[in-house]
């Protein structure tokens, strides 16, 4: 007996692969959310800084829309360039 593995559509293996690049998406941005939060809270006093949690959270989510967009910008760049 022969044990055969469906082939995916083009189709789903599209959509996988969508699935997987929001999967990375999200666990990057968050990862990088909890990060900026936490070393904000480590390194601020070193400079005599002391925001409260809920500070450091707007803080890093400033940055982290601003990372968003750059990484956003410089892929459709970089897409576009590659494309011509």
């Amino acid at each position: 007996m022969v044990l055969t593995i469906p082939r995916l559509s083009t189709h789903n293996k599209e959509k996988e692969k969508k699935m997987s690049d929001v999967f990375e998406s999200v666990i990057d941005v968050g990862s990088g959310f909890i990060l900026a939060v936490l070393i904000q809270l480590l390194i601020f006093p070193l400079f005599d800084l002391y925001p409260s949690i809920f500070d450091s959270m707007g803080i890093a989510l400033i940055f982290t829309v601003v990372s968003m967009t750059r990484s956003a910008l410089w892929r459709r760049y970089f897409r576009r360039r590659r494309h011509e």
